[in-house]
């Protein structure tokens, strides 16, 4: 009760916490160069994030490159690198 009495509103958030969370959710759903990147499944390998684009539709790609092979390249929506099923990201090696 102490809470609406506070003026928190029907939603029972007050004021100062709306928004908490939400920078961090999109920096989870972020790509930048740098990232590593694990494919799941056969053939997988770990993959460095070279390059970021929008298309001209406004759909972000991330073009990688094989981190055991460099000359190995390919573009990637990245809603499907952020795909769980498909792709991890790898924590960074200090």
């Amino acid at each position: 009760m102490a809470l609406l009495e506070r003026g928190a509103g029907p939603e029972g958030v007050g004021p100062e916490f709306q928004g908490v969370g939400e920078v961090n959710m999109r920096r989870k759903r972020e790509v930048v160069e740098g990232q590593l990147f694990r494919k799941l499944g056969p053939g997988g390998g770990i993959w460095e994030v070279i390059a970021v684009r929008k298309d001209g539709l406004g759909t972000q790609h991330a073009q990688m490159q094989r981190a055991d092979d460099p000359k190995t390249l390919k573009t990637l929506a990245v809603s499907t690198l952020l795909d769980p099923s498909q792709f991890e990201m790898v924590a960074e090696q200090p």
